[in-house]
Parts: C-alpha cells; structure tokens; sequence
C-alpha cells in the first residue's frame, strides 16, 4: 500500500473498545481508549489515522474499513483472551500499510517483537508492586518472565505515557526506564460537570428502593480495599441502620467476590449490600449523584478515576493517600487510613451526620474536578505522537 499523502501514518489501538479483548472495554482502559481514539480522529489534518481490530470481535461504533488493520490472534493469545507479549503477528499488516506510529492504550496489549516505532500507555504497576495473593512456583516464574517481557516492551516504546506523576514515578524505580521519554497525561472524567441526583435510582441491578447508600466503584480488586470498607459499613449500620452500600463495577463471580460475599454473610449485612455488576455511564452519573459518598479507600492506583467522576458529578469523596490518589483528589477529598477499617467508618459517619462538612467536600470536589479534561490530555498525547516522529526522522 503507497502512500498517497506526507501525512504521517498514525495506528491506534482500536481492540481494547472490543468486547472480548482482554476484558478492557469495560474497565478504565476501555474508557480512555475510547475518548482517545474519539478526541485524536479530530486530527486527521495531521495525521492518516489507521485502526488496530481484533477481526472476530464487534466493533462498538464505526471507523472507515479502509483504515482498519486485522490483527488474528497467535494461538497463545485465543488461550489468554487477547495477551501474548511474543505475537509476531503484528509484522506484516504494520508493514503493508506502512505505519509510521502506532499508539497501543494499554502496554501489555504491544509485542516484543515490533518493528513499527509506537508508544504505549502505562495505567499502573498494580500486578508488580501490589499483588499479595500466593503463586505456585511455576506461577511465580511465569510472572517474572511476563514482567521482564513487559519491561523490554517499555525500553523499546518511542515514549512511554502514564496518567499520573506517581505512575510515573514508579515506572522508573521499577522498570529504569528513563524520564526523557515520559510523558504524563492526567485522565478525566467523561461525565458533566453537574450535579443530577436522582431519588428513584434504576430498578435494575437490584437497586430499587436502596437509599440513602454509600458508594464503591471501580472494581473489587485487593487493591481496591473493600473488605476493610465492608467491615467499616458493618460496624457503621450498628448504629445506622437505613444505610446501605452499593458496590458498583464488574466484580463476576470470581474468588475475590465469593470472599467478600462470605464476609458480608458473615457480618450479617447480606441485605444491606448491592453488587450492581457493570454499570454503564449514564446510570453511573446516577449512582455518583444520589449517594452519601464516594468510599474509595485503595491501598494503590495509578490514577484513581472514580474519584474524579464521583468529584465531577457532586459526590463527596472518602479516600486515601497511597498511590496517586492525593495527587488527583488534592484537598478535595476526607482521607483515611485505608488499613484501618475504623478509620474509615470514622469518615463516612462524618458525611453520613454532617451535612456542612459533606457540602464543603461537594464543593470542593466540583472545583478540583475541572482541573482534569479529555482535550487537554488529547493535546498532550498529540504533543507524544509529534515527538515519536520527529525522533525517528
């Protein structure tokens, strides 16, 4: 394929907005996927932009066919719903169609062995610096070796892109990758600016008639802390006990969720706590609009999205200080100490009683919320883009 313009060739990772593809559509990744690729198609003066696809999977909204690039999956990636960091079978559609640049949303989804300049996106180190589960030897290995592949991705990356300064931080303890070629880019929240409660929250995911509620988003990974806020709630209902606690986010019937439901059981609060599944953005507004708090007390984060969106959307914000959550929440937020459930409860009775000091959190939120938007972290990832190929040539 010759190209008929000097416009450069720009690839974008279009597979983490497929449903299917390593579980992002709907998590964090899938949502800045899908602004960056919304936001960057405005700058087609600029560059000829080209779309990675997964060629068995759904595409959620249209792109121009004749832009598209097939990506099969190796037979290591079938297996693994989408990650193989050794696919060679990026080579030759790169190489027919001429890319100058490709930009992948999430790091893990490039290869080793690419040839085609590109940048990856670094949401976190979670999986390396915060993951206490037990491993077999053999899974100990396997992750080490997925770990030092990930890292030769990042030494071969053009740039390298977190969503925050401490994200960035730890790129370079952990994987010495070197600040000249870092480039942070802030996330948003992709919902208004305003406050929307709504009293009849939707009667699906079991949520009819559950009010006044505190609110968990973003997932029930060990990061997230939530056995410590369950217990907090618990104790905080002894003395409460129209409260609810609404845990929104995909949570499955995995491991993790058979043991945060046996220690609901166990404190005897079966009733007064909703896992609403996947909730999608509309109705998370809702969620964000109508609840007591925001209850987000994460042992670590790259960036900490739910904090901005509860922010955004009016919601006072009960977090803590690890990770980049002081970093994204500033002086906006009641913070705890995340390993102490008392702590916890300790807040979230102070905007449960405390009307005055939960409108100062509001207010502040809304304030601190603006500081973050999809076009500003747009033209800094364009800047990225410019510097990848000016480097090259």
């Amino acid at each position: 394929m010759e190209k008929n313009n000097q416009k450069p060739r720009l690839a974008l990772d279009f597979r983490p907005l497929q449903t299917g593809f390593r579980g992002h559509a709907h998590r964090g990744i899938g949502s800045y996927a899908r602004h960056i690729i919304q936001l960057v198609q405005l700058h087609d003066n600029e560059f000829d932009i080209y779309y990675l696809i997964d060629p068995d999977l759904a595409i959620p909204f249209g792109i121009p066919e004749s832009h598209t690039i097939k990506i099969f999956k190796s037979w290591k990636a079938q297996r693994t719903g989408g990650l193989d960091p050794l696919s060679r079978n990026f080579l030759r559609p790169l190489a027919d169609h001429q890319i100058d640049l490709v930009h992948f949303m999430c790091h893990s989804d490039a290869s080793i062995f690419l040839r085609t300049p590109y940048i990856v996106t670094l949401h976190d180190l979670i999986p390396q610096l915060h993951d206490s589960r037990k491993y077999s030897l053999r899974a100990r290995v396997m992750r080490s070796l997925l770990f030092w592949l990930e890292g030769r991705i990042l030494h071969r990356a053009s740039r390298v892109i977190t969503v925050s300064h401490h994200s960035a931080s730890d790129l370079r303890a952990f994987y010495d990758i070197p600040s000249e070629i870092i480039d942070v880019t802030h996330l948003a929240p992709a919902i208004t600016l305003e406050r929307r409660p709504e009293p009849n929250l939707p009667c699906n995911n079991g949520l009819a008639g559950i009010a006044p509620y505190f609110l968990s988003v973003g997932g029930i990974d060990e990061n997230k802390n939530t056995d410590r806020v369950i217990q907090a709630f618990a104790d905080l209902r002894k003395d409460h006990p129209n409260i609810y606690f609404v845990i929104a986010g995909k949570s499955e019937n995995t491991a993790r969720y058979k043991q945060l439901d046996a220690l609901i059981r166990q404190l005897g609060i079966e009733n007064a706590v909703v896992f609403t599944g996947y909730i999608p953005e509309p109705k998370l507004q809702a969620l964000y609009s109508g609840c007591i708090a925001l209850v987000y007390p994460s042992l670590y984060e790259g960036f900490g999205l739910p904090v901005i969106e509860a922010m955004a959307s009016g919601a006072a914000v009960i977090t803590s200080q690890c990770g980049s959550l002081h970093e994204i929440a500033n002086s906006a937020a009641l913070y705890v100490d995340p390993l102490d459930f008392r702590s916890i409860r300790s807040a979230m009775e102070i905007v449960l009683i405390n009307q005055s000091r939960r409108k100062e959190l509001i207010k502040a939120g809304q304030s601190n919320a603006t500081r973050f938007s999809w076009s500003e972290t747009v033209s800094k990832t364009i800047i990225s883009y410019r510097n990848a190929i000016s480097a090259r040539n």
